[in-house]
């Protein structure tokens, strides 16, 4: 990556930086904005959540599905699926906040956020919309 200065706190100011791999940041402030990748899924019988396609995913289902994951410690997303004909989901091992894995919005997305902590994934409904 190119910058144009850094101060004596470690600021960076000038042009932005870009990395192709994984870079590690301690206490990073961003004074800006923070673009998260989307990514669409594809409709499939088998349909792996792999945050590394981005943080905010959505599907419109067309057949009975089963979900993968292949998060990680500290990774997260946001996942929005479309379920207008109430097709059976199947999850992967998930901790449910409130203790099941929510129904599906049958005329809106049902938005939930997965995450991962000390090797358990949770999962939380955010709501449809």
């Amino acid at each position: 990556g190119s910058f144009t200065t850094v101060d004596a706190t470690g600021a960076i100011t000038g042009a932005s930086f870009t990395t192709t791999g994984a870079a590690t940041v301690d206490d990073l402030t961003v004074n800006g904005l923070v673009n998260e990748q989307q990514f669409a899924l594809t409709a499939a019988a088998t349909v792996d959540i792999d945050p590394a396609n981005g943080t905010i995913q959505y599907i419109t289902l067309d057949q009975n599905t089963t979900f993968t994951e292949s998060l990680a410690d500290g990774d997260y997303l946001t996942l929005l699926i479309n379920d207008g004909t109430a097709y059976t989901l199947t999850w992967p091992t998930i901790t449910w906040v409130g203790g099941a894995a929510p129904a599906l919005d049958t005329t809106k997305y049902t938005i939930i956020e997965l995450f991962q902590v000390n090797g358990v994934v949770y999962g939380a409904l955010v709501g449809a919309a």
